[in-house]
């Protein structure tokens, strides 16, 4: 066998390692990309299925409350929320930083700082530094682990009362969903309800 046959088949065997290592590295990318897409989608439907039932839930009990206050009458009660819930997942990350310090000619990278040594007479000397981080999201029986669930802000609440034609009725619902809600006093809307004919 020549020299040329033996290096041919060397890089053909190269060649094959090496498309096994980026297959085995990058080729189940695609089904992990399938596999988190339908994993959010479920995720973002529970959220906004959550949602709708904190606000539901919210203005039940609201309403509830707020019909106990003397002179309210019938009350109907709208809220709106600024921001969904959140979890709070737990997440380990790994930080990594590699330095190499090149005495002679210049690295051609982007990552390369000059730096002034003084102790060596003024010399300067490349530095080269990269830094990376890596986030995984901490799971239990392929369960994400949620840390703490922070519940959604609440926009504005719209208050409809037979009874917030009095001045003073209308003040104390509007003082109660403040309190409630910790909701700023012009996200409050008290308003009196029509007559039912």
């Amino acid at each position: 066998m020549s020299t040329k046959e033996i290096i041919s088949k060397y890089w053909v065997y190269l060649l094959l390692l090496l498309g096994i290592i980026i297959f085995l590295c990058f080729g189940n990318s695609g089904a992990n990309n399938a596999t988190a897409t339908q994993e959010s989608a479920t995720t973002e439907a529970s959220i906004t299925q959550s949602n709708k039932e904190y606000i539901a839930d919210t203005e039940s009990k609201l309403t509830q409350t707020l019909q106990e206050i003397k002179g309210a009458g019938k009350v109907s009660v709208m809220v709106t929320l600024k921001s969904s819930s959140q979890l709070v997942l737990a997440s380990d990350e790994k930080y990594s930083s590699n330095t190499s310090v090149n005495n002679g000619a210049v690295a051609a990278s982007s990552n390369v700082n000059i730096t002034s040594d003084t102790s060596s007479g003024g010399i300067t000397t490349p530095t080269n530094s990269q830094t990376s981080r890596d986030t995984q999201i901490a799971t239990l029986k392929d369960q994400p682990v949620v840390l703490q669930e922070l519940q959604p802000k609440v926009e504005g609440v719209v208050v409809i009362a037979s009874g917030a034609n009095n001045e003073e009725v209308a003040l104390d619902i509007n003082n109660a969903v403040i309190a409630l809600l910790d909701v700023k006093p012009h996200k409050v809307v008290v308003l009196n309800k029509a007559n039912d004919k």
